[in-house]
């Protein structure tokens, strides 16, 4: 899964190829020391939703390993470590 981020002035961009819950979306902002965070989704590709892991306890069509969902349940936490891995310092 390719994750990217670029920094633009005092903005980042970060991009990803999934449909992020939006805690791990939070998650990633409140990392980010820059002014102005931007999460791009659905880039270079496409892996499906990423549930939290309450949320595949709970069920729900984001969860079936399907078209809808084709990663783990850790998946959501590993794209955060992953993106705030790759976070530059202001």
């Amino acid at each position: 899964m390719r994750i990217n981020v670029v920094c633009i002035g005092d903005t980042v961009i970060c991009t990803n190829p999934a449909e992020l819950f939006a805690e791990f979306a939070l998650e990633i902002r409140r990392a980010c020391p820059a002014r102005v965070t931007l999460i791009s989704q659905l880039t270079d590709g496409y892996v499906g939703y990423v549930p939290t892991e309450i949320a595949f306890t709970r069920g729900g069509y984001e969860t079936w390993p399907s078209g809808t969902s084709k990663l783990i349940p850790e998946a959501g936490t590993m794209i955060v470590e992953r993106t705030t891995n790759l976070l530059p310092p202001l």
